[in-house]
């Protein structure tokens, strides 16, 4: 059953988001105008942190002002029954790091092309936002946004690093600092050459299966990008882009005046790598739909929830009564602000690890980079078919690894 808070019908949840808990929700108008939105539940730590609470909510104000396809948009702040939200634009899609997990644990990663193709989306969105005096300085892959159909990436997350400690990140070391430029551990404040720093940092991640700061803890991290230096991607895969590698390292320089002065100049030399590369958005797309194919459990299961489909049958499936939040049918409100417990990366669910490729073994000083996915997608579409949940060893060749191979070779990339 869903839940109402704030003339907001809370319909599923999407999982914890940094801040608070997502859920997909909907408003509903008159003539029958419904919007589904994406309704973000702040945390009780953040809550309980007026003067944090407010700096945070300041930031998603001016984030709002922002208009641009590469920023997910923000549409209301709102506070209901002693609890405040935030209201913003519904993707059908899933977060970078999401991805990358899913890739990692079948021992792929993203081509570099696409991996470009992504960060460049990225750097547009940000550009836009700097043009209006606000820095995001809390970007990693988990503030990227994946549309399922669109294969078009959006930022999100501006605002949160105002909202720390008290909304700590989720996920690996690498994840949570390995994006951090040098002078941010050493006490300066973000600007528009941290986020550059970021950008590079998952980019080198997304196009390599490895981020280029690595340790157990927090404080090897640390360490990592304040003394180390990160590995040269043509080291690790000899077919790496010698234009995307120049790229990326001068991004991830120690040094910031080192690094390109603005993420409009870094993404400028991301679109000119991709003017020659062979990477599009709908190659990123049919990566997506691959990974993570409608047939998918989860992407069913929300798809339903949500009414995703059209026309009239579909708008018929899912009509659920909305209970309000303090009434007995609806989860408690503590339930909606309690971030989960750091859980294992997800993953695909139909890629097991005994049906990928074996990795040859590397010396510890120049690990192998992952296999690329090497997608190219379907004009007009193509319907992947997922893999048989047990196949034979006879049977390995047709999983959905495979199948990104014969679109490949079948289907020349185009632009979405």
């Amino acid at each position: 059953m869903s839940r109402m808070l704030g003339g907001y019908e809370l319909i599923a949840d999407l999982g914890w988001g940094g801040i608070g808990v997502v859920h997909a929700g909907r408003r509903s108008g008159g003539a029958g105008l419904r919007k589904r939105v994406a309704v973000e539940v702040l945390g009780g730590a953040l809550m309980a942190e007026p003067e944090r609470l407010r700096r945070y909510l300041a930031e998603v104000g001016r984030a709002a002002e922002v208009e641009h396809p590469n920023v997910l948009q923000v549409f209301e702040v709102g506070e209901a029954e002693g609890c405040s939200f935030v209201v913003q634009e519904f993707v059908d899609g899933c977060l970078l790091e999401r991805l990358l997990a899913a890739l990692s644990h079948a021992k792929k990663r993203l081509p570099a092309a696409l991996a470009a193709r992504v960060l460049a989306d990225a750097s547009a969105g940000l550009a836009a936002a700097h043009d209006l005096g606000l820095v995001h300085g809390d970007l990693a892959a988990d503030r990227v946004l994946l549309g399922y159909a669109t294969g078009q990436a959006k930022v999100t997350g501006f605002g949160a690093v105002a909202a720390r400690p008290v909304a700590p990140r989720q996920g690996s070391p690498e994840a949570r600092m390995g994006c951090s430029a040098p002078e941010c551990f050493e006490g300066a404040a973000p600007d528009a050459r941290t986020d550059v720093f970021a950008l590079g940092a998952i980019l080198y991640r997304a196009s390599l299966g490895r981020a280029p700061f690595s340790g157990p803890t927090d404080a090897a991290v640390m360490h990592a990008v304040l003394k180390g230096d990160p590995a040269v991607p043509s080291r690790l895969d000899p077919t790496y882009p010698p234009d995307l590698e120049r790229v990326v390292l001068r991004a991830l320089a120690r040094d910031p005046a080192s690094r390109p002065a603005s993420v409009a100049e870094f993404g400028g030399e991301l679109e000119r790598f991709l003017e020659t590369a062979r990477a599009s958005h709908a190659g990123v797309r049919a990566v997506l739909q691959t990974v993570f194919p409608v047939t998918d459990p989860e992407r069913a299961q929300l798809a339903s929830q949500l009414d995703l489909a059209s026309g009239p049958a579909a708008s018929a499936q899912v009509s659920p009564r909305a209970a309000p939040l303090g009434s007995p049918a609806a989860a408690p409100l503590a339930a909606l602000r309690t971030p989960p417990p750091v859980a294992a990366p997800p993953r695909a669910r139909r890629v097991t690890e005994s049906r990928m490729p074996a990795m040859a073994s590397s010396p510890p000083s120049a690990p192998a980079a992952p296999q690329a996915l090497a997608p190219k997608p379907a004009t007009p579409p193509v319907t992947v078919t997922p893999p048989r949940r047990n196949p034979s060893p006879a049977s390995d060749h047709h999983d959905l690894w495979a199948e990104l191979d014969r679109l490949e070779r079948e289907f020349p990339p185009g632009d979405s």
